[in-house]
């Protein structure tokens, strides 16, 4: 056989890590990432890497196991925009063989199902037996070779960037590029009590501090030295990520965001980085519709689901939850159970 499938050991983590800068994969493929979410969510990995006949990587693929309190999933990237598996050309069939190794769980009661969403520049699995669902879209901009005028200048008065940023300013807004972990995570809670949305336990922010400090941009907004809104975005390679963002619901009525996503803007091309991703975002969502007014390309985001009979209504975890979540914000927002409902509903 022309390569072999491993499972992930410690003495693995640099040539992983050195396949995946090579082959420009997401941050969430990195092997710190991999140490966030063990450490916040105590999830299981299941990390496979592929080796050719010499012993030279030539494919990863990161999953965990997380245990919910209705089932077990097999899940990559559990949360974020997305994981799954990536093998070299040449070796594609070796596709084939780890979408087996996961399949495996379920076929043997290990798990109730699987979920792998897959890469957006990467081509559709092929012959794996697994169900394909369109889960959502991945909005981003192309910065390459762009000047920050030439993006300001290139958003029209119907697309309200350009008012908004300016009203913004007129209103006293101003903003700072700092270190502020604790800032965000309380603009956030305010964010998800409006929204209906459990949130992350700030032990997630740390762990992001712990070990990806010198990749993470937080820009924060003040009115009268007052935060009124966070962001912070992942810096890889030659892209920026636009992370989380946070904002208090009563200065968010008065003014808007755009002037933090703006900043983020000018932050990526000063540093020659290649492209602002914006996030995925569920179909015909808000967020959808926003992230379009600032010109991003769209792609497809897909997972790939097993049994094939198993039938998810996305995102219906969530919107169980926004009832719970309204009626009683605090519960969920200031304390461990807004990580708790996450990590159960939020996959």
């Amino acid at each position: 056989m022309r390569y072999n499938i491993f499972e992930l050991k410690k003495e693995d983590f640099e040539e992983w890590d050195s396949f995946v800068k090579e082959n420009k994969l997401p941050i969430f493929h990195t092997i710190s990432w991999k140490k966030i979410l063990e450490e916040t969510f105590n999830f299981k990995p299941v990390y496979y890497i592929v080796k050719d006949k010499d012993g030279q990587i030539v494919g990863v693929s990161p999953a965990f196991i997380c245990k919910t309190f209705l089932k077990k999933i097999i899940v990559s990237m559990p949360f974020f925009e997305y994981g799954g598996p990536f093998v070299k050309k040449g070796y594609k069939e070796a596709y084939k063989d780890i979408f087996e190794r996961y399949k495996e769980y379920a076929d043997k009661g290990k798990v109730d199902h699987i979920k792998i969403r897959s890469l957006p520049f990467e081509e559709d699995y092929q012959d794996i037996n697994f169900k394909k669902e369109l889960e959502a879209y991945d909005f981003y901009m192309d910065i390459e070779g762009r000047s920050f005028e030439d993006i300001w200048n290139s958003f029209s008065k119907d697309q309200g960037v350009r008012t908004e940023v300016n009203k913004a300013k007129r209103k006293g807004v101003i903003v700072k590029t700092e270190n502020s972990p604790d800032v965000l995570h309380k603009l956030l809670t305010m964010k998800d009590a409006r929204l209906g949305s459990p949130s992350f336990s700030k032990r997630f922010y740390l762990n992001i501090e712990k070990y990806l400090k010198d990749n993470t941009n937080y820009i924060t907004s003040y009115i009268n030295k007052t935060p009124i809104a966070s962001m912070i975005s992942l810096r890889f390679q030659d892209e920026l990520m636009l992370h989380q963002l946070g904002s208090d619901p009563e200065y968010f009525k008065k003014t808007s965001t755009d002037i933090l996503f703006i900043e983020q803007i000018r932050y990526a091309i000063e540093n020659n980085l290649k492209k602002v991703d914006f996030g995925r975002s569920k179909p015909n969502s808000s967020h959808s519709f926003f992230k379009k007014k600032y010109n991003c390309k769209k792609r497809d985001i897909y997972v790939y689901s097993y049994p094939l009979d198993f039938s998810e209504q996305r995102y219906e975890g969530r919107n169980f939850g926004q009832k719970i979540i309204k009626k009683i914000p605090w519960v969920f927002t200031r304390t461990f159970l807004g990580n708790w409902l996450r990590k159960n509903v939020g996959l």
